[in-house]
């Protein structure tokens, strides 16, 4: 069975998941109610393909097709998990509407 994920040129190969622990995440809440969990260097894809980091996002950015509307450092750690070597670009759909990047 072969496994793909959705990107913006449709589903893609990738070569598996990477489970990361973090001692500090962010808690982005989008417009839609989707709530992520990230890392503040986790790339998000801004307006299109731009990237910026998580850290960086600010209220009212679209991040893919959805737009955040509240933003939290959380201190506690968490494991955090991202998909590894997509193809086409390393650019990934997530959470139904959100767009990232992955290395």
């Amino acid at each position: 069975m072969s496994v793909k994920i959705l990107t913006p040129s449709g589903y893609q190969d990738f070569d598996g998941v990477q489970r990361i622990w973090h001692d500090e995440v962010m808690c982005i809440r989008t417009v839609s109610g989707k709530e992520i969990h990230t890392s503040p260097r986790h790339v998000f894809m801004q307006h299109g393909m731009n990237p910026i980091f998580a850290e960086d996002l600010k209220v009212g950015w679209n991040i893919g097709e959805d737009s955040v509307a509240e933003i939290a450092r959380v201190k506690k750690g968490m494991w955090l998990y991202d998909p590894l070597n997509v193809g086409g670009g390393h650019v990934f759909v997530h959470d139904g509407s959100c767009m990232s990047h992955n290395s």
